[in-house]
């Protein structure tokens, strides 16, 4: 479960805000997290299938599948990129970002369960918007390139945690577009991170 800790004063638009962002940026890494594995799955199914007739792995073919492409019939397919602007259509319900609590308080909190891989990469993503203010008022940075390099760690944070997307099959250019579709939401989050309304976020045991 992810716990991300609040303070201070909000306004309705700023829990809108927090919240719509927070499930933007879940449901790509979850979707990429599903879409990862279910093409280990079939990589591992043709794997078995393939171990029913000798002399097959030795084939051109078995070795182009296992290098880095995923686009044999029935096997993986990448996604259109566009389609991650609604990526949370993409997972069952048991998949989607839940709420299971918010106090609002200064300080409270707000609980969420989901798929723990992209639940830790969301914990990564805030935890570095905070890191980004914090260090800023630290160390009263003067110089306007270095200004700019930090505005961008959040992003690169979350490029990052999306390179398994090439390994998915995904082109520079597609990822360039994925990274786009969450940009707006990681932009609101630092917003929030900057004015002193998110603190903290941590994995935590789920009390069921």
């Amino acid at each position: 479960m992810l716990r991300i800790e609040i303070a201070g004063r909000w306004s309705a638009k700023d829990f809108a805000d927090f919240y719509e962002s927070l499930d933007a940026l879940y449901s790509v890494f979850a979707v990429v997290s599903v879409e990862y594995d279910s093409a280990r799955e079939f990589e591992r199914y043709y794997r078995d299938l393939l171990d029913f007739y000798p002399g097959a792995k030795g084939s051109r073919r078995y070795r182009y599948f296992l290098g880095s492409q995923r686009g044999l019939p029935g096997g993986h397919t990448p996604i259109d990129p566009s389609k991650f602007r609604e990526a949370a259509a993409f997972l069952d319900e048991d998949e989607r970002l839940t709420v299971r609590r918010c106090e609002y308080a200064s300080p409270g909190a707000s609980d969420f369960t989901g798929i723990g891989q992209a639940l830790g990469h969301v914990k990564d993503v805030v935890l570095k918007c905070i890191d980004i203010h914090v260090s800023r008022d630290e160390r009263k940075i003067k110089n306007q390139i270095l200004e700019q390099e930090r505005d961008a760690a959040a992003l690169k944070n979350v490029r990052e945690r999306l390179s398994v997307l090439k390994e998915l099959g995904y082109s520079d250019s597609h990822c360039r577009q994925i990274l786009a579709e969450v940009s707006p939401a990681v932009a609101k989050l630092e917003a929030l991170a900057q004015r002193g309304l998110i603190t903290d976020a941590s994995k935590i045991e789920n009390d069921g």
